[in-house]
């Protein structure tokens, strides 16, 4: 499906023959099993008749490990296909890049009529099934089933199954044959990132793999040398035949996949050489005496305890099964256990080599934020602990402070491909400050602000303090020689949203060392209040300049939003006339030749009309998204919606998207006020037949609430868990106020523009 245009000026059935949405349609066949038209009929599983082209298939991850499911139609294994990653193991290739782990399971069903393959978005579980000739029986149905179990984040299980909806046949025994998906077994030897030694050639084969080249700190740092990453994998073979029979219609596959990365000590000898792989072949040898069921049991379960918040919306199945797919390939790429950031392509790809960048902070960490608190706060560590390699950054350029690599691996380095971003594209010192913020507006733990936060957002301040100069005709202070969020501009002066964030972020650390008697620096507020944000005249159009002497000659069109970053997620104050301005002006600007179709600050555009009440405006940035997914197949985001797609896996849309829900349709907003700790909500329904929209498990400090309104105006919240709390429903604007507090006039504190509360209903759990 070709959409190679941005313009969605249609109307809304347009729109939805055009990405192929509609309300209710599941595109299921009765011959499918009874349990995945159930499934997708819930918006937790995507069915598809055949597999997609390499890089569309969709992620079987767990946040530790994770890869691509299936095999492409053709055969011709490339790119992810066949491959498995494991967070934070990179080989370097020129730059770190995720180092390829050869997938023991990747392989197929040889004979008989493929009848489909679906992924459980819910569960994290991807099944196909075949229907085989068995011996001179009639036919019967086979499923495998693929996923990288949630609970044991070592373990990748594969299974193949005879019958579904009471399809087997007794007595039986049927013999089925396997075909890899290259055409021959997967092996460990010649890899291109790792040496290999086995350990173990038995029943259960045992490898231990040691990367070829390890990112090192550079020269001028003064961090240790650092050992190779090893990873110890051991796995139950595939056979070429599988027999199953009615009395034993499943057989279970199990790889193990454990890495020096897991030792509280770097070099601690457990965790290196024959032990890891001794540790692998002991996770394998765990599974193999317990039951098929037991396994799947304890995955599911470890899957409901992360799926406490999510996003739930009726009217549209389809819709609401875009949502949940995006959650799910987020997570499926991080976990609360192991933090090692988020990357644009997730775990499963190599995509910009599986580096974090400000993608993470900006466009996946709110969501988690809301959602999943616990895994939020694994991203702040990882940006915590890498805090020494970012000081010794700004000491190399003569700066103070702490400078954010652009784009960072283990070690926290910069390590991007593009070296003038690695220099340059400093408005990630403030992105990952701001991403701290939102934390704690909602965890309010001011423990974590002093202990944890603090050094980094200090550190960043002083930073820009120390890099910004005077603005030669005016004055004010700002930043020269910067790439901005719109990169094609390339090195520019006096960046808009890298001037305004900077001043946000030395106000956030003036805010917290006021508040805890924390040292701070005088002019960390001077600066902020007088950095440089010109407005200029456009044919009568008063603007923010993306950056200095810009003009529509100079800067036709954009790569991404930038300037409307300044609204949202930053939510820089301005006038009315200036925001909408800015909004119009760029937003159109995003879609020129050589620029049309890149998905990554665009949802900045919709939520920032939603924040100004202008749904209809809002509607028509939002529908980009759906051009951006496989809706045919397994809904996997593209990077781009012309040519080849670009990046696959691209969770970095995904992310945008969500916040979409959350922080434009529902308005979420944590209150940043010290005396009002809570959440506003702003709602409004998304368009293409939505009928109601509830935000599940909401963190709000110690507290998880759900939030639930429709289109019959009807409004409800539930206290989860947690203490007690508040809830004001502000029914003239159609604004909710939670609070942690025992006044109802205390609303005020946080509803926009409300001076009273209407309605108070103290929650507590049942």
């Amino acid at each position: 499906m070709e959409v190679c245009q941005r313009s969605f000026a249609l109307g809304t059935l347009a729109l939805l023959s055009i990405h192929g949405i509609q309300a209710g349609h599941t595109g299921v066949t009765p011959s499918l099993p009874s349990r995945w038209i159930e499934r997708e009929a819930a918006g937790m599983m995507l069915i598809s008749s055949d597999m997609p082209d390499d890089g569309y298939a969709p992620s079987i991850g767990n946040g530790f490990l994770s890869g691509d499911a299936g095999c492409p139609p053709d055969h011709q294994i490339s790119g992810s296909c066949g491959i498995i990653h494991v967070g934070g193991v990179f080989n370097n290739r020129g730059v770190p890049n995720r180092a390829d782990i050869p997938n023991p399971f990747a392989a197929e069903v040889e004979s008989g009529e493929y009848v489909a393959a679906a992924m459980d978005i819910e569960l994290g579980i991807f099944y196909q099934q075949w229907i085989v000739p068995c011996g001179t029986t009639d036919q019967v149905r086979v499923t495998t089933s693929l996923y990288a179990h949630r609970g044991n984040r070592s373990a990748l299980v594969f299974d193949i199954s005879l019958g579904g909806d009471g399809h087997v046949q007794t007595p039986i025994a049927c013999t089925i044959k396997l075909r890899p998906c290259s055409g021959t077994a997967p092996s460990f030897q010649s890899l291109r990132d790792f040496s290999t030694v086995q350990v173990s050639d038995g029943p259960v084969p045992a490898f231990v793999l040691t990367v070829q080249h390890m990112e090192q700190p550079p020269v001028w740092s003064q961090m240790p040398h650092v050992l190779p990453t090893q990873v110890g994998v051991a796995y139950t073979p595939l056979p070429t035949h599988v027999t199953l029979t009615s009395t034993d219609p499943t057989a279970s596959f199990v790889a193990a996949f454990r890495t020096s990365l897991e030792a509280e000590h770097p070099g601690d000898p457990s965790f290196r050489e024959a032990h890891l792989a001794a540790l692998a072949a002991h996770d394998v040898s765990i599974y193999e005496s317990a039951t098929a069921d037991d396994v799947y049991r304890a995955h599911t379960d470890a899957w409901a305890d992360v799926w406490q918040g999510g996003v739930e919306l009726e009217g549209n199945i389809t819709i609401a099964a875009t949502v949940q797919s995006s959650l799910y390939y987020i997570l499926a790429a991080v976990r609360s256990d192991w933090p090692f950031g988020l990357s644009p392509g997730g775990l499963t790809h190599d995509s910009y080599e599986g580096h974090s960048f400000w993608d993470c902070e900006t466009w996946m960490f709110p969501n988690m934020v809301a959602l999943f608190p616990d895994i939020a706060f694994s991203l702040t560590e990882y940006r915590r602990l890498r805090l020494q390699a970012a000081r010794e950054r700004a000491w190399h350029h003569g700066l103070g402070g702490a400078m954010m690599p652009w784009e960072s691996a283990l070690l926290g380095f910069g390590v991007s491909t593009w070296t003038d971003a690695d220099e340059h594209e400093i408005h990630i010192t403030g992105d990952v400050p701001m991403a701290f913020r939102l934390f704690h507006d909602m965890q309010r733990n001011d423990t974590w602000l002093r202990e944890n936060a603090w050094d980094l957002v200090r550190d960043c301040a002083n930073y820009f303090a120390s890099r910004v100069v005077r603005h030669n005709a005016t004055g004010n202070w700002t930043l020269l020689n910067v790439i901005m969020p719109d990169e094609g501009a390339y090195i520019r002066n006096s960046s808009a949203y890298t001037n305004a964030i900077a001043a946000e972020t030395m106000r956030y650390a003036s805010f917290i060392g006021q508040t805890f008697g924390l040292p701070t620096q005088e002019n960390w507020t001077t600066i902020a209040d007088s950095m440089y944000l010109p407005i200029i005249d456009i044919n009568g159009t008063r603007i923010h300049p993306e950056f200095e002497g810009y003009s529509i000659k100079v800067r036709p069109y954009i790569n991404q939003a930038d300037v409307a970053l300044m609204q949202y997620p930053l939510g820089l104050p301005m006038e009315k006339e200036i925001a909408v301005n800015d909004l119009l002006f760029y937003q159109e600007r995003s879609s020129g030749p050589g620029t049309a179709g890149f998905y990554t600050g665009d949802s900045a555009y919709s939520i920032a009309w939603l924040q100004m009440d202008n749904r209809s405006a809002a509607d028509a940035q939002f529908d980009i998204a759906f051009s951006h997914m496989d809706l045919s197949h397994f809904n996997v985001w593209r990077e781009k919606n012309f040519s080849d797609g670009g990046h696959k896996n691209f969770i970095t849309g995904a992310g945008g998207y969500v916040q979409n829900y959350i922080f434009g349709y529902a308005g979420l907003r944590y209150n940043r006020a010290p005396a009002a700790v809570g959440m506003t909500i702003h709602p409004y329904l998304p368009p293409h037949n939505v009928t109601s929209l509830k935000l599940r498990g909401i963190a709000v400090a110690a507290a998880r609430v759900s939030v639930k309104y429709n289109a019959d105006g009807q409004f409800s919240a539930e206290l989860l868990s947690g203490p007690a709390i508040q809830v004001c429903n502000v029914d003239s604007v159609c604004q909710v106020c939670v609070l942690l507090s025992t006044m109802c006039a205390r609303c005020v504190c946080c509803c926009r523009n409300v001076g009273h509360c209407s309605a108070c209903v103290l929650l507590q759990r049942s």
